[in-house]
């Protein structure tokens, strides 16, 4: 079985576009889970977990034994996806600290596909302020180790700090529009001002 696990943070803060990609998914057949903190329970070694959040991501890898693919993955691969014409456009895409190689080919492949313009962000390190401060103590619980290794490599900034590191990565982006696709990178690039969009408001 195919499961997808539409994250209780993207649904908060894009409650239509979710609608629309669980309605593309279920004429896949893929069925819509809940939180990833609960429903895996249920994925075994021969399902497919299919994920929009790179913590819900990471979180299924260690804690299931399903296959894991990002959305991006999944749309990527769809022919008959209807892309939108972004041609003559420039922009940054800001690749999550958190995602894996599959997620960002697959980000940068969409992005090629609508014939856009863009260069990668220089800060691979940049995932909102979960680098800057302790990981979750919710996320060190339910997977340990995946979440232990990302502790190591938090330096640790108090609130002025981190608001003047955020600062100085936006203006490097030098009022170019942003693509992320992750909750945490969208968030605080967003509410300091940057010109950011989520993939998914691109894609649906």
């Amino acid at each position: 079985m195919r499961y997808y696990y539409p994250s209780c943070k993207f649904k908060i803060a894009f409650p239509e576009i979710s609608e629309k990609i669980i309605k593309y998914l279920n004429k896949k057949s893929i069925e819509t889970k809940g939180c990833c903190r609960i429903d895996h329970r249920q994925l075994n070694e021969i399902d497919t977990g299919i994920t929009i959040c790179t913590n819900c991501s990471l979180i299924l890898k260690e804690v299931s034994k399903a296959h894991i693919y990002s959305l991006w993955e999944i749309i990527d691969q769809d022919k008959n996806f209807l892309l939108p014409r972004l041609n003559n456009s420039t922009c940054i895409i800001q690749h999550c600290a958190k995602a894996d190689d599959n997620i960002k080919k697959a980000v940068c492949s969409l992005i090629d596909k609508t014939g856009a313009s863009y260069r990668i962000s220089s800060h691979d390190d940049y995932c909102g302020f979960n680098f800057m401060q302790h990981m979750s103590s919710e996320n060190l619980k339910i997977a340990p180790k995946t979440f232990s290794a990302l502790e190591k490599k938090v330096v640790l900034l108090n609130e002025e700090q981190r608001r003047e590191k955020i600062t100085d990565l936006i203006k490097e982006y030098d009022g170019k529009q942003v693509i992320v696709y992750c909750n945490s990178c969208y968030k605080v690039l967003k509410e300091n001002g940057a010109n950011v969009i989520h993939i998914a408001e691109l894609l649906f």
